[in-house]
């Protein structure tokens, strides 16, 4: 039989990521998860056609509880900084974490120094750094957590990623953070 003729739509790679997996996790941590879930919702909705199912659970023993009830694992958590050893999926091989790291607006300095010595702790694929210190919506933001999931994927696709994080500086070069890092201005 001649299929020249069917109208065939090419997937996505997250639909062939999927399709190959049977899951598709994504982690976006932010020290202000309201900021990061403005463009991930966004992004959901006009990028992804709400392809992906978001959630911003309170508790890390619930990331457990979604894991274990979505049928299709097409998932976005959206978390201040993940608890890798609560969960019961394995968090290195089953999902892409993502950092949108934000300037600091309400921390105080015993919070802030509390939230860089828990972020040594958690492998993460790519920091997205925003230097923009106003909490304001931007489309740069939005179209490079974009980019970043697309190239996550695809790494993983295409066994460009061996699942290395790559060892990075923070300013001063005191303080070593497991991810590779984009700055955005």
């Amino acid at each position: 039989m001649d299929n020249s003729n069917q109208n065939t739509e090419e997937e996505n790679i997250f639909e062939a990521y999927f399709r190959m997996n049977n899951k598709l996790i994504f982690m976006l941590s932010c020290y202000n998860t309201d900021y990061a879930m403005q463009y991930i919702k966004n992004l959901n909705n006009k990028t992804f056609k709400k392809y992906f199912k978001v959630f911003k659970p309170q508790n890390p023993k619930e990331f457990n509880e979604i894991y274990e009830k979505i049928d299709k694992r097409i998932i976005i958590f959206i978390t201040d900084l993940p608890t890798p050893d609560l969960y019961s999926f394995n968090f290195i091989k089953e999902v892409f974490h993502i950092h949108l790291a934000i300037p600091q607006w309400n921390a105080n300095a015993k919070e802030y120094n509390e939230y860089l010595s828990n972020i040594q702790k958690v492998s993460i694929q790519k920091f997205i750094n925003v230097k923009d210190n106003k909490n304001i919506y931007n489309d740069n933001i939005e179209e490079r957590i974009f980019q970043v999931m697309i190239k996550l994927v695809d790494d993983k696709v295409n066994n460009n990623n061996d699942n290395n994080f790559p060892r990075m500086s923070h300013t001063g070069g005191k303080l070593f953070l497991y991810g590779s890092r984009d700055l955005i201005e």
